[in-house]
């Protein structure tokens, strides 16, 4: 079963890291742009993003686990977690099951335990979105490399930049949307 999802999710991801298709979850006709863009090379992205299937399809397969609740993006090997489950076991199992992928050098475990309600679903909707439009108007960013996660008015900024003043950008942008209560950074500048 565990490779029926992970097929299933990299014939998904082909069509983005190709450049004829729309990103997973992204906006549609920019995976084109996201591939060309991405600072990583095309077979580290088609390494993350087998790594990140594999994790993802784990978590599905663990009963004791909302896995659905639970996003996972890999870059570079470092797989982090970000969403909302019930309990602290169930954040822990989690990361002990991202953590033991082969080929997943580190985890950064940002589960939340609690109940997101949908008010509170619709307001990190609507602060992702206000941070993803921001992005876009900066012309220093190439905004569909950067993935961004709210939880709880908790945002993790997740991709690869170009440059330190990219990132601070990338981060002062962040911290200036309302709604926000923290910034976790997770960009990394290529090399």
């Amino acid at each position: 079963m565990r490779w029926l999802w992970m097929f299933c999710g990299v014939l998904a991801l082909l069509p983005a890291l190709a450049g004829c298709g729309a990103v997973v979850g992204g906006a549609v006709g920019v995976g084109g742009y996201k591939t060309a863009t991405d600072e990583r090379t095309m077979g580290t992205q088609l390494d993350d993003a087998k790594l990140a299937v594999e994790v993802k399809s784990l978590l599905i397969e663990d009963t004791t686990i909302a896995a659905r609740r639970i996003d996972v993006d890999v870059i570079d090997r470092h797989a982090y977690l970000t969403g909302v489950v019930a309990t602290r076991e169930q954040a822990a199992r989690a990361e002990e099951i991202a953590a033991g992928v082969k080929g997943i050098a580190g985890v950064s475990n940002r589960l939340h335990v609690g109940i997101k309600t949908l008010s509170r679903s619709w307001d990190d909707t609507v602060i992702a979105s206000k941070i993803n439009a921001s992005l876009l108007r900066e012309p220093s960013v190439r905004s569909f490399n950067i993935d961004v996660d709210v939880v709880f008015g908790e945002v993790s900024l997740l991709g690869v930049v170009d440059s330190e003043a990219t990132r601070a950008r990338v981060v002062e942008i962040t911290r200036a949307t309302p709604g926000v209560v923290k910034v976790n950074d997770g960009l990394t500048i290529s090399r």
